[in-house]
């Protein structure tokens, strides 16, 4: 007596059948064998029957086996590099990556300790509703950071706003407090160029998301002329490839809110707002790019 899965194996269970066991196999493992689709695939691959007819005959999703025959297709296969390395033979040293997050003055209160049985346990925070602040960070491959570029969502510029940080680090004033193609091309760019030292003849690569302010033809021009070589990435595969998003930013916000936390409970009668947030960026990003 042969058991159902020989039948499957064999192709010799009903087409019906073969869908209601699929489906129970789908709903018990949560998703489809590597078998089933190799052989779905393999049928829709022949041209002998459709990816709708593939998806019912083997029970497996039809989204599940497009995906998994676009990505065995010999030209999905062949990884293509980007030319611009052998052409320019950068260094890590010479790869550049820019982002930029925001950071609010009301933090996220961590996790409260108190004694077994109490029923109300509770943390403070600064405000209700707390102010914005973008901060863009510039890392290299080999581990190395430029200071931070401080965007405050004022109308005007005040030097008070960089009491306690660093020496060398600029900042500017925008009304919404995000980037835009002029604080790009005007400050934060320069900024880099500056401190990486790239020229003509000696370039560097910076690797950017898609987003409007950073593709501006002012941007574009700069960097052609100061030897930036520009390279952005696809659309909604920032949060997957930025170097940033995956390793600094979230460790600098939990370091951020914890230094939050020291001072509510240092000061616990009193706000924080802008102003006593400098350094204290600081602290976090010190502490956020260390190796």
């Amino acid at each position: 007596m042969t058991s159902f899965k020989d039948e499957i194996e064999n192709d010799k269970m009903p087409a019906k059948l073969r869908v209601l066991v699929g489906n129970w196999q789908r709903k018990t493992d949560r998703a489809p064998s590597n078998d089933m689709l190799r052989r779905a695939a393999k049928d829709v691959k022949d041209n002998s029957i459709s990816e709708r007819q593939a998806a019912l005959n083997y029970g497996v999703p039809r989204t599940t086996l497009k995906r998994y025959i676009l990505a065995s297709s010999p030209e999905k296969q062949k990884i293509g590099t980007y030319k611009g390395v052998t052409r320019y033979k950068f260094m890590p040293k010479d790869i550049y990556n820019t982002d930029e997050s925001r950071f609010a003055t009301v933090q996220t209160p961590g996790k409260v300790v108190s004694s077994l049985g109490k029923k109300k346990v509770g943390a403070t925070t600064s405000q209700e509703r707390g102010e914005l602040t973008t901060i863009a960070c510039t890392i290299n491959a080999a581990g190395n950071a430029l200071q931070p570029f401080y965007i405050f969502k004022r109308v005007r510029w005040n030097n008070a706003s960089l009491n306690g940080t660093p020496v060398g680090l600029i900042g500017t004033a925008i009304k919404t407090a995000w980037m835009d193609t002029e604080v790009l091309s005007n400050q934060n760019l320069p900024f880099l160029i500056t401190n990486s030292r790239c020229s003509q003849d000696k370039p560097v690569l910076l690797l950017l998301d898609n987003h409007v302010s950073h593709v501006s033809l002012k941007t574009i021009v700069l960097a052609k002329n100061s030897g930036v070589v520009l390279l952005t990435l696809p659309s909604h595969t920032s949060h997957r490839l930025r170097p940033l998003d995956r390793t600094v930013f979230g460790t600098m916000k939990i370091f951020f809110n914890g230094a939050l936390d020291d001072c509510m409970r240092s000061n616990p009668d009193r706000s924080i707002y802008t102003y006593d947030t400098e350094a204290l960026y600081a602290c976090a990003f010190v502490k956020a790019m260390t190796l």
